[in-house]
């Protein structure tokens, strides 16, 4: 049940659209005032905005890469198994982020790494990939960015991702080129256009190569007078 607490600073809200801004607002609604942090589960926030659970997860995800939460996952053992336990949410804008030794220093060098990122546009990531690979190939990569993103897929590294998909393309497209080279060269040998073979008849020398019948030195006339001349 919402306390009152439902709204959004205005240094924060100037950073974020409709919907992430809606979903700050209920998960801050769960915030210890104290320590700026909560951990309600999935399924409680699901409730309370009435979006899916995958849904929550996106823009959960989207509010830790404009750099205003922080999310920690936590793990617990049970019976020697491991269990996921609920999220930990960090409001890094209203308060200090505070971890098990009461230093910052690692979550905000998480938080400048995560503003890197959030600064890299689309438009960046494509040039650096051009570097690397051909227009083509990261034309493809994109294509498959926005199919994954049309069914929902967050992605929290943009460029790795597009990256390792390139990579996977070139590979595919060498192995298709290979394959093609090998049909070419079989077409070839079934119509005889294999030049080894040819060259190699060609080179083949028998005892007889030199010979020469007693009748090559007569003409075709000479033949036939001499062949009349015998049977007269």
């Amino acid at each position: 049940m919402l306390n009152g607490n439902l709204f959004v600073p205005k240094h924060i809200a100037e950073k974020l659209n409709i919907k992430e801004n809606i979903m700050y607002a209920v998960l801050r609604n769960f915030m210890n005032n104290q320590n700026k942090t909560c951990y309600p589960s999935i399924a409680t926030l699901s409730d309370t905005t009435g979006w899916c659970p995958n849904t929550v997860r996106k823009w959960l995800r989207k509010l830790e890469e404009k750099g205003v939460i922080l999310i920690k996952k936590r793990i617990i053992k049970k019976q020697g198994k491991k269990w996921n336990d609920t999220n930990i949410y960090h409001f890094i804008l209203e308060g200090v982020v505070q971890n098990n030794n009461n230093s910052t220093s690692k979550n905000r060098d998480k938080l400048n790494k995560k503003e890197k990122n959030k600064n890299m546009t689309v438009q960046t990531i494509k040039d650096k990939l051009l570097k690397k690979y051909d227009n083509s190939i990261v034309q493809k990569a994109l294509q498959c960015l926005k199919r994954a993103t049309e069914h929902g897929t967050v992605i929290n590294h943009l460029l790795n991702y597009l990256n390792a998909i390139c990579t996977k393309i070139l590979k595919q497209m060498e192995l298709i080129k290979g394959i093609d080279s090998l049909e070419v060269g079989k077409h070839d040998i079934k119509k005889g256009k294999s030049p080894s073979a040819n060259n190699t008849r060609a080179k083949v020398k028998t005892k007889f190569h030199n010979f020469e019948q007693r009748t090559s030195k007569y003409s075709a006339k000479e033949l036939e007078d001499m062949v009349r001349y015998k049977f007269k």
